[in-house]
């Protein structure tokens, strides 16, 4: 049933796409089981978008927490990203960790964000994969900032959230690379 309810809302808008494309294509041909097949689409299409958009899985609610940390680094709202992550969350590059605990990572993040002179940072995009109690987020980011000279540069992180009774718990976040540089030869954070 998660799978079902886990389908973009860019699926959803294609099936019900096709589903209108075929019932005008019947109503041209006066088609009647076409037209009741396509209208079958519609509604189940529909149906599974709004279903989705009501009661989103976990691994949804992961990506929109992901979603969510970006926008509050964008705005430098330092309390909104503290309040997204977990008293035990670690900070790392690909080999080595780099700090853990809620103050560390957000003062480790904020101080890179002054260092660097960003201006602006938004998602480019997100996939995420879960195996049981475990819901992995990888997420592409794009940044502008003053060392650049405003070009734009992407990064890629990995998120780790693990599953304590109902809740998740935001475990790692990881540098996977910038730029053209893996996580493990560019030290954003200078440590």
């Amino acid at each position: 049933m998660q799978f079902i309810l886990h389908i973009p809302w860019w699926g959803a808008a294609l099936a019900t796409f096709v589903g209108i494309a075929l019932w005008v294509s019947a109503n041209r041909r006066q088609d009647k089981t076409l037209m009741r097949v396509s209208l079958a689409i519609v509604g189940v299409s529909l149906l599974l978008g709004v279903l989705g958009f009501l009661f989103p899985t976990d691994q949804q609610k992961m990506e929109r927490r992901t979603k969510q940390m970006v926008k509050a680094v964008d705005k430098q709202d330092w309390n909104t990203l503290g309040s997204l992550l977990d008293d035990e969350t670690a900070l790392s590059r690909s080999s080595q960790p780099i700090t853990a605990g809620r103050d560390q990572v957000v003062g480790m993040i904020r101080s890179a964000y002054a260092r660097y002179g960003v201006k602006s940072v938004w998602t480019m995009s997100t996939q995420s994969i879960q195996t049981q109690t475990l819901i992995t987020v990888t997420i592409e980011v794009v940044s502008t900032q003053d060392m650049t000279s405003g070009q734009p540069v992407t990064s890629s992180w990995q998120l780790d959230y693990e599953q304590f009774g109902d809740g998740w718990t935001l475990q790692k976040i990881t540098l996977i690379h910038v730029g053209g540089d893996t996580g493990d030869s560019f030290d954003p954070f200078g440590h």
